[in-house]
């Protein structure tokens, strides 16, 4: 207030000088004040001509930021268009009216009757900081309520009725495009650097004068108290500025108390004490401590999804036993074999689990599907039998053994039995009461059931589609084929139409199969966009000091992470061999997922390259 009550009196319009209008519109009021440059003692500076402060209708108030600055501008022209004979540049803090011409989609009404009430005046208008334009925010938000008059816009905007031409110009309109201002820039008081500070306390004490810089050095965020350099954080907040390394001291022993967080730690050591790397300083203490890296959470790195090779149709199958059951007929348990890519199901009962029925129903598949490329199962004995892996040896047939403590390897096979042994249950009793006996009809259930693709696996395998009312009717009919039934020819025809029908099944089949890896394709590339940038494993070299992730925890107070350890042997496919603090070598390869950079060791830092 006490810049706008020392500003000289109103000066006398000069026609021959350009005009400097500086606006501005709050929520309740705009304001302007009309400038012209004058030699006062010497210097050159901006006079006021006029001043505008006028209160918002309710309407206007609800107006938007842009439509209340374009108002202000629109009244000062209209009201003062005698003075808007010569060149006539406005500075307002709303940086988007610079803009507004530039804009691709189409503004509202009312913003383009502002607009053309403005180019009708061809005036210049340029961006400036709120910070140089006070006058004009003091002239729109000071005594509001003292403001006797409202800005009656109707008046205005009747205006353009008649088109005022003060002067003809022979150049091109100025577009509205913003610009710098020709001022200087205060700097951050967490950007400066050490000479600064140093500057900053000279200037405070006298003996340094300031030079041309276009950057404004923040003296007036220091303070000398008591003959020691002090910051102005807040109104209620002044703390000494000191040395980085005493700063790091501080940070160390506040740290230490509770091993917070770096923000945490980076607010309670700003109560105390202030640098302007103190968030670096901060970062750099918590990332050396050794219990905060012991402590610290797991962390693994987002690599890129790369689509899997669509598995060919009976190439992989997965086997495995069911048991034990009731015995029933001297029958106690099942071999299933399901199909990985359509999940056509085979099962076999047996009286025990052996390598013979295993071998048996190999044999069954090679003889309907072509001989599988390789076959899923778990370690059990009628598995990993001799004779089971000798006739896989001899058919070419891979065998894969599931995990015992991850079972879900297997998992087609698995979700398979559990649901073959629902129908099973369905059908018979929950003691599965004679169930050889329904076995044959539960696997035809199970084939003729819609998956989520809406498919049955028997129309993913072989291309035929059946209900379970053909199938009661088939097995009611016992339907038997007589090879003397039908002539020769009429045989031969029918052939031929069941093999063009069985053709065309089969091509309908192959294309909702690529149908169905496209979509995979694709899928796995839209979440590989969506997880862009993808982060890249950190690779160790030789000599490196890291700590180890602990696997498993005894305690709760155990921490996440052992060591640290030093890189002995660098593998392939980011694999390492790790030896401890006394050269002595452990045991197996390290997977770089479960190393991190270690930072200090023995409350030494150490280097990091």
């Amino acid at each position: 207030m006490s810049v706008i009550a020392d500003l000289p009196s109103l000066y006398a319009f000069d026609e021959n000088k350009p005009v400097l209008v500086f606006t501005d519109a709050s929520q309740l009021a705009i304001g302007a004040i009309i400038t012209q440059e004058h030699l006062i003692q010497g210097q050159k500076s901006l006079v006021p001509v006029a001043m505008v402060s006028l209160r918002l209708s309710a309407t206007q108030q609800r107006y938007s930021t842009l439509e209340r600055e374009l108002l202000t501008i629109v009244y000062v022209l209209q009201k003062y268009k005698q003075f808007m004979s010569r060149e006539v540049q406005f500075y307002t803090d709303h940086q988007a009216i610079t803009t507004i011409g530039s804009a691709k989609s189409e503004p509202a009404n009312r913003i383009k009757r502002f607009i053309d009430i403005i180019q009708s005046f061809n005036p210049s208008i340029y961006f400036i900081p709120g910070q140089f334009n006070f006058i004009a925010d003091f002239l729109s938000r000071y005594n509001l309520d003292k403001i006797p008059h409202e800005l009656n816009e109707e008046a205005i905007l009747n205006q353009t009725s008649s088109i005022y031409l003060p002067t003809l110009r022979t150049t091109e309109p100025i577009p509205l495009a913003p610009i710098q201002p020709v001022q200087r820039h205060h700097i951050h008081i967490d950007n400066l650097t050490d000479n600064q500070l140093q500057q900053i306390h000279d200037q405070l004490c006298g003996s340094y004068e300031n030079n041309n810089s276009n950057e404004l050095l923040p003296t007036d965020q220091f303070v000398i108290l008591q003959d020691q350099f002090h910051v102005v954080l807040s109104s209620t907040q002044v703390v000494p500025v000191v040395t980085a390394d005493t700063l790091a001291n501080t940070a160390t022993k506040v740290h230490e108390h509770h091993h917070a967080s770096i923000r945490v730690t980076d607010y309670l050591v700003s109560k105390i004490q202030w640098h302007p790397n103190h968030k670096l300083l901060c970062t750099n203490v918590i990332r050396n401590c050794s219990v905060c890296q012991l402590s610290s959470t797991f962390e693994t790195a987002h690599r890129e999804l790369y689509p899997l090779t669509p598995t060919k149709t009976f190439s992989r199958w997965g086997l495995d036993f069911i048991g034990p059951l009731p015995m029933s007929d001297n029958l106690s348990c099942c071999l299933n074999a399901i199909e990985y890519v359509s999940g056509l199901i085979y099962s076999w009962p047996c009286s025990s689990p052996n390598s013979d029925v295993v071998i048996s129903m190999l044999n069954l598949i090679r003889q309907v599907h072509s001989t599988p490329v390789e076959v899923i199962t778990d370690n059990g004995s009628a598995f990993t039998s001799n004779a089971t892996q000798s006739f896989c040896a001899t058919a070419g047939i891979s065998i894969k053994y599931a995990s015992v403590y991850h079972p879900m390897s297997n998992g087609r096979m698995e979700l398979g039995n559990k649901l073959l042994k629902k129908i099973l249950k369905s059908m018979t009793d929950a003691y599965y009461t004679k169930w050889p006996q329904v076995l044959a009809n539960a696997v035809m259930v199970y084939n003729s059931t819609p998956t989520t693709f809406n498919k049955t696996p028997y129309y993913l395998s072989i291309g035929i589609s059946t209900d379970m009312s053909e199938f009661t009717t088939y097995l009611a009919n016992e339907f038997e084929w007589k090879e003397g039934q039908l002539s020769q020819s009429s045989l031969l025809q029918d052939l031929h139409n069941d093999v063009q029908v069985r053709l065309a099944e089969l091509d309908g089949v192959n294309k909702n199969v690529e149908k169905h890896n496209d979509l995979r394709v694709r899928r796995m590339a839209y979440i590989n966009s969506m997880r862009q940038p993808f982060q890249k494993p950190a690779s160790f070299i030789k000599g490196d000091w890291d700590l180890l992730r602990r696997r498993v925890k005894r305690k709760k107070s155990e921490y996440n992470y052992m060591g640290p350890y030093q890189i002995a042997k660098v593998l392939d496919k980011h694999a390492y061999v790790i030896c401890d603090t006394n050269g002595n070598m452990i045991n197996g390869t390290i997977h770089h997922d479960d190393l991190k950079y270690c930072y200090s060791f023995n409350d030494n830092s150490i280097s990091r390259p």
